[in-house]
């Protein structure tokens, strides 16, 4: 599950890294399928934006773990043994990676080790389009956890790699909320907006 979150994070940076926002050309009418590029970078996930290519071919580069790996591990007395990257979101006005994460003590593996998760998702076509299913668990759990057994807690960074842990001062553990330990009805921004005028609604759930 640590390698799992750190190659998610990985795609999740890179994919920060290179904007594909493109907008018609000046002057250009919709049907003339120009596209006005400038300076903005280009994630080259498929041939849309490519006029023409020869001699060379899109290739995905694979990710590489960082030395460090796992760059978040379940270190407070809260976290329990696991855990699980919920959303990590750019502030582009901060400057600052915010990460929110689930964490739980309440997984048991028979077969012992940190290979902690709690099910596998496979896909499948379904009427034309992809769908995601549950399959059936492969690391022979012997405790599962339910809905109140869960936390989410909240982490930043500048550089994606190194992360704090702040002390948000919301939610009681152990008689002291000095912790980083989220409210239980807190939403997992899907999000920044940065059209929104109004910054305390930028983080769109």
């Amino acid at each position: 599950m640590k390698d799992q979150t750190r190659n998610h994070t990985t795609i999740v940076l890179l994919s920060l890294l290179a904007s594909a926002t493109v907008s018609p050309a000046p002057g250009a009418s919709p049907s003339s399928g120009l596209i006005e590029i400038g300076t903005t970078k280009q994630l080259f996930i498929d041939d849309y934006i490519i006029q023409s290519l020869s001699h060379a071919k899109r290739v995905l580069n694979p990710a590489v773990k960082h030395p460090d790996n796992p760059i978040l591990e379940a270190d407070r007395p809260w976290e329990g043994h696991y855990v699980g990257l919920n959303q990590i979101i750019y502030d582009e006005d901060k400057g600052l990676f915010r990460m929110w994460y689930r964490t739980t003590s309440k997984f048991a593996s028979k077969k012992g080790g940190d290979r902690l998760r709690p099910y596998r998702f496979d896909w499948r076509w379904e009427d034309g389009r992809a769908v995601r299913q549950k399959v059936e668990e492969i690391y022979g759990y012997s405790e599962y956890a339910e809905s109140k057994d869960w936390k989410l807690c909240y982490a930043t960074s500048r550089d994606g790699i190194h992360w704090e842990k702040p002390n948000l001062g919301k939610v009681e553990f152990n008689g002291s909320k000095n912790n980083n330990i989220l409210p239980a009805d807190t939403l997992t921004p899907l999000f920044w907006d940065r059209h929104e005028t109004d910054p305390a609604k930028r983080y769109k759930t």
